[in-house]
């Protein structure tokens, strides 16, 4: 292979060939070792006669853009960041939810207890749920901009066919006076009577069948207005059908954007869809977890909950007292969220917290253990920022991780502490007729900071293993030591083996690993799933200690340690985010996420009769975390 590249310079720099990889080719041939060759555009390849394959490119031309092109890129690009910040998921402009039922008994008690739940759940993450759930004509009126809207009451188509008029029951029943104060909207239609023939029945000896008012869409579209993001449900009888498209048209002319709906007929058991609704959007863990993984689900994004609602056939409201079913459907796509999401958390070099999530383009604040820290960068899908750190652990350098966006907060998402000792000792045993041993040996003071829980990627989903790699605290420390002696009989006298050195190592991220001195990486992944901790310490091979022949120094030697001896091995290994480490110590966690003493002895090699001639032992005292492992946490 280097032979082709230094001749394919020699035929670059002869000038004379029109063809360079063609001539290349040709040479190439001719070569005892070369079996088959080929070109391509500005590439070659050949097959050499053992089997293998080598691949030959000079296809990497830089070009100096013209104004033109430069426009044309700058174009591109700002076309591109105007796509990506279309189609990043926000929190609604608005953080103010209007949940609103009708009071009739038809609603009672499930429906109280829905708007109760959806309540308790959107106050929780910060929104302002107004007070007041009576569906009224004066509370419709008084709104303003709301950011999230829930209806449940009866609903009608009205009017001719063209028209295609649909109205809202509304608990606010008409009398001389209101007909008088609500004149203009009955005159022009924005608002009507209406009778509900349930409620009809409930009513009418005792109230002498005045009929409540209903509104339609033309009467919210005067009042109403919403938040950019805004989520719109309405639980009404046909809200959903294609005849009430018009009804939906004036929502969405003053910016509702997205609008679930029941096509058809709803019913009680509607609520149960609903529930499901806020409660998987918010992550407020009302409603167990019914899937495999067991623990309670995080909040999820519209599409995400959707497929849920979908694959748990709550898209279909069942029949009730002899309707059909309803489909329950959405219209628009432009909500995505109701709070920002935190999905996992990883700790990079330098102390460097990645949140990965949801979040929105808006840059909000974000707290770690009640602490407010300084973000670095706000991306949609990405929040860096830099962990205070130190030995007492001041604020702000672990706990409860929380995003705010636009004044809601976010899931729950601990950041887990570990600290502990890790010894690494590695002992060479005499062979026939010796005595002595000669060792090396690494304290490893570990601190590590990560996220000790699995998470899901689907609403109910199968619990997931932690997919991100972590690094060591900066003020973790390492101390070496090589010692021991080990003597062999000799003529006229015995020879004496030994070792000598102490001292510090820095510990480094891994891009200081090159052309480091005295320094060590540690690399860690908790795997929340099999409760596990893989720890991977990697020194340099700087000499470090002295290796002596009868009291001589002989010459300096490095601690670079065998990775068979650390517990594990995988062979398609790496040390890079999202993919499996390549070697280490796998450490138990407990109940609580500590990691419990342990020790464990590896032969790493032998004599030739057997006996044990290199071996590794790893020992650790525990490592404590904090704060400790809770039920509670969303996945």
């Amino acid at each position: 292979m280097d032979a082709l590249c230094d001749r394919y310079g020699e035929l670059l720099a002869s000038g004379g060939a029109g063809n360079p990889m063609q001539s290349l080719r040709d040479w190439a041939l001719q070569q005892p070792h070369i079996a088959e060759a080929g070109v391509g555009d500005r590439t070659m390849w050949v097959r050499f006669t053992d089997g293998r394959h080598f691949v030959f490119n000079d296809n990497w031309r830089p070009v100096a853009p013209t104004p033109q092109g430069l426009q044309a890129l700058q174009k591109a690009a700002g076309d591109r960041a105007a796509l990506a910040a279309a189609g990043n998921a926000e929190v609604p402009g608005n953080k103010k939810a209007v949940l609103l039922k009708h009071d009739g008994d038809d609603f009672s008690p499930e429906g109280v207890n829905s708007v109760a739940l959806a309540s308790k759940a959107l106050q929780d993450r910060g929104w302002d749920v107004h007070p007041d759930h009576s569906l009224t004509v004066e509370s419709l009126k008084q709104l303003g901009e709301i950011g999230l809207l829930y209806l449940n009451s009866h609903g009608a188509l009205w009017g001719k066919d063209e028209e295609n008029a649909y109205a809202v029951l509304t608990y606010t029943r008409s009398s001389e006076a209101l007909d008088a104060q609500y004149r203009a909207e009955l005159d022009d239609g924005t608002l009507v009577y209406n009778r509900s023939w349930s409620l009809w029945h409930q009513w009418r000896d005792r109230e002498k069948g005045r009929p409540f008012y209903a509104v339609t869409g033309r009467f919210l579209a005067k009042y109403m207005q919403f938040s950019s993001h805004s989520l719109v449900v309405l639980m009404m009888c046909n809200a959903g059908e294609s005849k009430s498209e018009a009804f939906r048209a004036d929502l969405q002319r003053v910016g509702a954007a997205t609008i679930v709906a029941w096509d058809g007929n709803s019913n009680l058991l509607g609520f149960k869809t609903v529930d499901a609704l806020f409660d998987r959007l918010t992550g407020a863990q009302v409603l167990p977890a019914t899937g495999p993984g067991g623990k309670p689900n995080r909040a999820f994004d519209f599409n995400d909950v959707w497929n849920y609602l979908e694959k748990s056939n709550l898209l279909i409201n069942p029949p009730a007292e002899g309707s059909r079913p309803a489909t329950i459907r959405r219209f628009l796509s432009g909500f995505d969220i109701t709070n920002p999401i935190i999905k996992q958390l990883h700790v990079e070099w330098k102390d460097k917290l990645v949140l990965h999530g949801t979040f929105g383009s808006e840059p909000g604040t974000v707290s770690v253990g009640g602490t407010q820290l300084p973000v670095t960068l706000w991306n949609p899908d990405t929040i860096e920022l830099t962990l205070p750190t130190g030995e007492n652990d001041p604020p702000g350098s672990h706990g409860d991780v929380v995003v705010k966006v636009r004044d809601r907060t976010s899931n729950v998402r601990p950041l887990t502490s570990w600290r502990g000792e890790i010894t690494y000792l590695a002992e060479q045993l005499p062979g026939d007729n010796g005595a002595g041993i000669l060792h090396r040996e690494v304290v490893l003071t570990l601190h590590v900071r990560g996220d000790a829980y699995a998470h899901r990627t689907e609403v109910d989903g199968t619990l997931q293993p932690n997919t991100f790699n972590l690094h060591a605290a900066s003020d973790s420390k390492v101390r070496y030591v090589a010692g021991g002696s080990a003597s062999y009989p000799a003529s006229p006298a015995p020879t004496v083996y030994a070792l000598r050195g102490q001292g510090d190592l820095q510990v480094v991220g891994p891009q200081d690993m090159v052309g480091g001195m005295n320094v060590m990486c540690v690399i860690c992944r908790v795997d929340a799933v099999n409760g596990r901790m893989e720890i991977v310490p990697v020194q340099d091979v700087e000499k470090h200690y002295d290796y002596l022949i009868n009291g001589e120094v002989f010459d300096r030697r490095a601690d670079l340690y065998i990775t068979d001896g650390l517990g594990f091995k995988n062979a398609n290994g790496g040390l890079h985010s999202h993919v499996p480490l390549m070697f280490g110590t796998a450490l138990p966690l407990g109940p609580n996420g500590s990691v419990s003493a342990y020790q464990r002895t590896i032969v790493t090699a032998r004599f030739l009769d057997g006996r044990p001639h290199y071996q590794q032992t790893v020992t650790t005292g525990g490592l404590t975390a904090t704060p400790a492992l809770r039920d509670d946490v969303g996945r």
